[in-house]
């Protein structure tokens, strides 16, 4: 579900404290999808999802990270591993603001920041996950992230 949020209202979501509903999370193997809920420290009404998808059949590593909002949609599609897409290689972020043309222009290398990951580390998916969290405000000290790490 993508709906169009104004700018200030998705900028609010996004900068919002949050944290998980546990602090154990079980990376998704190859073939799998994983959701997470969220909701914000100080605003505990506001609810998120984290989807962490590996269900490609063909790309062994593939690896998309998603964090939705229940109350007002996808924010943004983290592909990680993938397929090149709009002429972008992976990793690239797709954000589903009217600034970003509804995830249609995509952030890439640089100005990816704290998510310019190098996808080819042996630990590409521990190392993701926690960007993508750290990126969305999500508390990550006391988390502990379970599963296989390739």
């Amino acid at each position: 579900m993508t709906v169009d949020i104004n700018e200030q209202q998705f900028y609010q979501l996004q900068q919002m404290l949050k944290t998980l509903e546990t602090n154990k999370i079980t990376l998704a193997e190859f073939g799998e999808q994983k959701r997470y809920l969220i909701f914000g420290i100080f605003q505990p009404q506001e609810r998120f999802n984290t989807i962490m998808n590996r269900t490609d059949h063909k790309q062994k590593r593939k690896l998309t990270l998603i964090m939705e909002s229940r109350a007002s949609g996808e924010m943004y599609r983290y592909d990680v591993v993938g397929t090149t897409h709009y002429g972008i290689p992976t990793p690239h972020l797709h954000i589903y603001d009217s600034k970003h043309n509804s995830g249609r222009n995509v952030v890439f290398g640089d100005e990816l920041g704290i998510l310019n990951i190098d996808a080819a580390s042996p630990d590409y998916l521990v190392t993701a996950v926690l960007k993508f969290l750290q990126f969305n405000h999500v508390e990550t000290a006391k988390l502990m992230i379970n599963g296989n790490p390739v």
